[in-house]
């Protein structure tokens, strides 16, 4: 049995539209960079403008590694400042920041579910807890 993304992006959402409080939007199924996020947060005012992506792993097979990699750099290359990945299987999330117009971003800190993940956006912090996340069983 493999977990499902829905609801690893369902928790993310519900906390993160929690604390915008009317100072931006979270969208889901969102076309980002040429793909589509998992989920997105938006500033606030028109033009929308991404913030910060999430993305959730939904297998270790090596299409689904291609896959992510390729998301990856399109966000960077697209300067979204925040991209994190959720990984059940690894019960782990990566949270990338200062992205570079060649499709890759300069930092990297990977946390174990259990752990808040602090999403640095304009000024706010948006925490997130993945204490509730599912992990893959296998």
């Amino acid at each position: 049995m493999t977990t499902d993304p829905h609801a690893i992006v369902r928790a993310a959402a519900g906390q993160i539209g929690a604390q915008l409080g009317g100072r931006g939007e979270v969208r889901t199924a969102l076309p980002v960079s040429g793909v589509t996020a998992d989920l997105a947060v938006l500033a606030p005012g028109p033009p929308p403008v991404v913030e910060a992506v999430l993305d959730v792993a939904p297998g270790p097979a090596a299409d689904e590694e291609d896959r992510l990699a390729g998301r990856l750099r399109a966000h960077a290359a697209s300067g979204v400042p925040v991209y994190v990945v959720v990984d059940p299987a690894a019960a782990l999330c990566t949270v990338h920041t200062d992205p570079e117009p060649s499709g890759h971003y300069r930092t990297a800190e990977q946390l174990p579910f259990g752990t808040d993940l602090f999403v640095q956006l304009p000024g706010r912090t948006l925490v997130i807890g993945t204490d509730a996340f599912p992990g893959d069983p296998g």
